[in-house]
C-alpha cells in the first residue's frame, strides 16, 4: 500500500477539516475495510454499509479522535465494532438472542471504540511480533488462515497454532474487558 502522505499527516489534515485528505484516506483504506467486513458478513451490501458508516463516523468525530497506535488497526477495529452494532440492531429488530452465532451483550457493557481499540492494541503488544501480525491479518483484516499462510509463506497449521495461542493470551489479558473478544470469535 503506497502512501502519498503518512497516516499521521493525513489524520492531522483531516482533523483540521481537509476533505481532500479524507478522500485520500477513504481511497487508501476502502478495500482493506471492505474485505474485513465482507469476511465477517458474507454480504457485499452489508459490508459496504458497515464501511461507509465507519468513514462517516470518522469524519463526524474527526476533531476528537485520538489514535495512539496504527490508523489501519483503529479503522479495522471500528469495522468490527460497527459489525457488532449492526448485529445488535438486527437482534433488536427481529427479537432474537443470537444472530449468526454471536451472543450479544447488553448495551451498557459495550465499551467506547477508542477504549476498546486501546485495550486491544496494548494486549496485542504483549504478543510476539509475528503472532500479533498473524492475529491482525486473520482477525482484523478478515483473511483466512490459508491466505495468511500463503502471504507469510508459512504452514496453515502454524497460522492456526499461532491464533490459538494468541487468543489464550488475549483472553487472559482482556478477561475483565467485557465483550472485546466477541469480535474475534
Amino acid at each position: 500500500m503506497s502512501h502519498f502522505q503518512s497516516d499521521s499527516q493525513l489524520l492531522e489534515k483531516i482533523q483540521s477539516g481537509d476533505a481532500k485528505a479524507f478522500t485520500e484516506l477513504f481511497d487508501q483504506y476502502w478495500d482493506l475495510l471492505f474485505h474485513a467486513a465482507y469476511g465477517r458478513l458474507k454480504s457485499a451490501d452489508l459490508a459496504k454499509d458497515v464501511v461507509q458508516e465507519v468513514f462517516l463516523d470518522f469524519w463526524n468525530r474527526k476533531e476528537t479522535i485520538k489514535i495512539k497506535f496504527r490508523l489501519d488497526v483503529y479503522l479495522l477495529t471500528a469495522v468490527k465494532y460497527q459489525i457488532f452494532k449492526m448485529i445488535d440492531q438486527l437482534n433488536l429488530e427481529v427479537g432474537i438472542e443470537e444472530y449468526h452465532g454471536i451472543q450479544l451483550l447488553p448495551h451498557e457493557e459495550v465499551l467506547p471504540l477508542e477504549e476498546l481499540y486501546q485495550k486491544l492494541e496494548v494486549a496485542l503488544d504483549e504478543l510476539p511480533e509475528m503472532a500479533a501480525h498473524i492475529f491482525r491479518m486473520n482477525k482484523l483484516q478478515g483473511m483466512s488462515a490459508s491466505e495468511v499462510a500463503q502471504t507469510l509463506d508459512i504452514n496453515v497449521q502454524s497460522v492456526h497454532n499461532s491464533i490459538h495461542k494468541s487468543m489464550k493470551v488475549l483472553r487472559n489479558s482482556l478477561k475483565y474487558t467485557s465483550g472485546i473478544l466477541l469480535f474475534f470469535s
